[in-house]
């Protein structure tokens, strides 16, 4: 996949070279012959992904997949006529606009390394403004975040069968079909996220520096386009130290908790002294009234607005006592009582029911590990980084829409929580058919 990646790179600089890249996107028929041939390869590839891990068996749910993610491109691009889906305007209609400023309009002078719309707008002056090419990357990231998912639980040497369903929540988990298919950042956030926990487990199987190197860089080039990115590396060094070097089993005694007391009351401090000047986005009238006022909001009519009021951070009792229920709130919306219609039962049952579900698998599976299963340190170090994002996020949204988009940056990471949680609950640790 990252061969292809290269492939991809390469093809669009020599489009470069032989076309006349256009503000309007070019010749329509040049847009869908390029996403065709791309295609054509993501199959090839997808098809021989796991090749050397599962057989065949993970390599057609890939295919079929990605099959789905490009339907629902060419749906957002050719039918918004008929429908247009969830969350496609507002950021996505307005990231493509910026992109083909920064490309060739009034910003084209103008580099923000920390602008989605800024990377795309690079791809567009290489090929033109072609919208579909830049949601068919999205895809790319998508795909190779299900293939980590998977090599990933390979690693763990978990049961197959669970291995399986993990791959098959991610393939086609309705939510997420759509977040990673439309001109979003999510996407690229998602694997940087997902393949920081990829590196980790891979460190955590070897020992080798590099991998957890790797893991921390990736984290932070994640956070360059959103702070959610850097959750994965605040929770990898929250855990390092509970985790033993020799055997890799948890280890937890008086004097780390005590240090993870005293860290903790320090970053609350900092976050109620300094929150809006470091994250300014989660600032507002932080209270549970004006969650319920905005709790029916979706992206296209609050325009993904993260703010909730103007009246300053909480306290730090405030915090501790409200942090829970902002942290059911993005982990569970839109519950049933904020249905408008089909499209909130979709992301219910699509999305917050597999959210639910994992934190009381990861719950039953933490308070049912034995001390000498190695599982239960890297199940500790993926509930850290889902903690972390529970309650960044918990602070940083307040309507239903921008949870929905939020939360799919740690879908995959979820996946492999719940795929170890199911095999500690099972009794299944190890895969003897490896």
């Amino acid at each position: 996949m990252i061969g292809l990646g290269f492939a991809f790179l390469g093809e669009f600089l020599l489009c470069g070279m032989l076309f006349d890249p256009a503000a309007g996107g070019g010749d329509e028929f040049f847009q869908l012959l390029l996403l065709s041939f791309n295609s054509i390869l993501m199959i090839d590839a997808l098809s021989k992904a796991m090749t050397n891990c599962e057989g065949k068996e993970l390599n057609k749910l890939l295919v079929y997949s990605f099959l789905l993610h490009l339907i629902i491109l060419l749906w957002d691009i050719y039918c918004r006529g008929i429908y247009v889906l969830p969350n496609a305007e507002g950021d996505a209609l307005g990231y493509h606009s910026m992109a083909r400023s920064y490309a060739f309009g009034a910003l084209r002078s103008t580099i923000d390394l920390s602008d989605y719309a800024f990377y795309v707008g690079l791809l567009y002056r290489l090929i033109g403004a072609h919208r579909i090419t830049a949601q068919f990357i999205n895809i790319y990231f998508a795909m190779c975040s299900i293939v980590m998912v998977a090599k990933t639980t390979y690693l763990l040497r978990l049961d197959r069968e669970i291995r399986k369903t993990a791959v098959k929540l991610v393939c086609f988990l309705p939510n997420l079909l759509l977040i990673s298919s439309i001109l979003l950042q999510e996407a690229f956030v998602a694997f940087c996220i997902m393949a920081s926990v990829y590196c980790f487990t891979k460190w955590w199987c070897n020992g080798r520096s590099i991998d957890l190197i790797v893991a921390l860089a990736v984290s932070i080039a994640g956070a360059m386009l959103h702070v959610g990115g850097l959750v994965a590396a605040l929770g990898i060094l929250m855990a390092l130290p509970y985790i033993n070097k020799g055997d890799r089993t948890l280890s937890v005694n008086s004097q780390k908790i005590v240090l993870s007391v005293i860290y903790g009351c320090v970053g609350l401090g900092i976050l109620s002294t300094f929150g809006e000047v470091f994250f300014d986005k989660t600032g507002g009238n932080l209270s549970i009234d004006s969650i319920m006022k905005s709790s029916g909001l979706t992206d296209r009519l609050s325009d993904a607005d993260y703010l909730i009021g103007n009246m300053g951070m909480v306290s730090v009792l405030g915090f501790i006592v409200l942090t829970p229920i902002r942290m059911l709130y993005f982990v569970s919306s839109p519950l049933p009582w904020m249905w408008r219609g089909i499209a909130d039962i979709i992301a219910f049952f699509g999305s917050a029911i597999f959210y639910i579900a994992t934190a009381r698998l990861a719950w039953v599976g933490m308070r049912k590990a034995d001390a000498s299963n190695p599982l239960q340190s890297i199940l500790f170090a993926l509930v850290i980084v889902l903690l972390i994002a529970g309650v960044m996020f918990g602070w940083g949204v307040s309507n239903t829409g921008t949870a929905l988009r939020h939360r799919e940056k740690f879908t995959y990471v979820c996946a492999v929580a719940y795929a170890v949680s199911q095999s500690m609950i099972n009794g299944k640790s190890t895969d003897e058919d490896h």
